[in-house]
């Protein structure tokens, strides 16, 4: 699907809507161009903040975003304050801030594993 490039912010909410984990993070991890151990550490420990920079620096929706987020948090329930605050905070988060914070997470990456690079 990435090579004949089918693989859209589409795809991506339709995997997290219908709780497809492990498509869900490798179609988050190409679009982002992260390691799969990255987006999965994200989703698993609903680390939202890094969601929420991760899916803005790739200019994608709220929409994406919440789906991801509800996806990450299937163990505890969001309220609609929670995901309130959320959007306020995805609303105010700069796209340049959020490449800068993902170029920042692919240095730590590489530092962290410097074998596999």
């Amino acid at each position: 699907m990435h090579k004949a490039g089918k693989l859209s912010e589409a795809q991506l909410c339709d995997f997290a809507r219908t709780g497809k984990f492990d498509e869900t993070v490798v179609t988050l991890s190409l679009i982002c161009d992260m390691p799969v151990g990255v987006i999965e550490r994200a989703i698993v420990n609903d680390d939202t903040d890094q969601l929420m920079v991760l899916v803005k620096a790739v200019g994608m929706s709220w929409e994406t975003t919440k789906t991801l987020i509800l996806m990450a948090s299937k163990a505890k329930s969001r309220s609609k304050q929670d995901l309130e605050r959320f959007y306020a905070s995805f609303a105010k988060l700069r796209p340049e801030t959020a490449k800068k914070a993902v170029q920042f997470y692919r240095f730590r990456e590489k530092s962290a594993h410097p074998q596999t690079n």
